[in-house]
């Protein structure tokens, strides 16, 4: 259940970010169609080009994009050349990883479906900053200890009443 409650998080922030309906839906789209294996070369090839520094950054990078949501943009108090640091890092990990070590891969994708594997991509490195909070310790404690506060007896009641013919 913590691992579901934490994948919901992680789906809402990106959500929240505005990421969730273009990037999912893309690389869902892509593994249907008969050139998912180029795309899915593509999206494994960045995984594994991404070290623990990259992820790091992605996570920084992920929580600045989360932070810019109206609801909870003053709550957050970034120094804007922090701001630009972390774009510009990201955007150079970007291009190192489409350019240099997916380049193969990259080409292949793009012979087969065309340039929205780049929009595909950038995806990937979304995914990979928020894979950071889901597995961190602190977020799961965050996230306890708004589920103690919920009555799940009541919920469980009202999903048995539904059941019932």
């Amino acid at each position: 259940m913590r691992s579901l409650i934490v994948g919901t998080f992680v789906g809402v922030a990106i959500a929240l970010a505005g990421f969730a309906p273009s990037c999912r839906a893309e690389q869902n789209s892509s593994a249907d169609t008969p050139n998912a294996s180029s795309a899915l070369a593509l999206n494994s090839c960045i995984a594994l080009s991404i070290d623990a520094n990259d992820s790091r950054l992605l996570a920084k990078w992920f929580y600045l994009i989360v932070s810019g949501q109206p609801d909870v943009a003053s709550m957050v108090n970034v120094d804007p050349k922090v701001r630009d640091r972390i774009q510009r890092d990201v955007a150079q990990v970007f291009e190192r990883v489409l350019h240099k070590d997916c380049s193969p891969q990259l080409v292949a994708a793009s012979n087969e479906s065309g340039e929205e594997v780049v929009g595909e991509a950038f995806g990937v490195l979304v995914d990979i900053g928020g894979e950071l909070f889901a597995d961190n310790r602190s977020i799961e404690s965050g996230l306890e200890a708004t589920m103690k506060r919920i009555d799940f007896e009541k919920i469980g009641l009202l999903m048995a009443d539904a059941e019932a013919p």
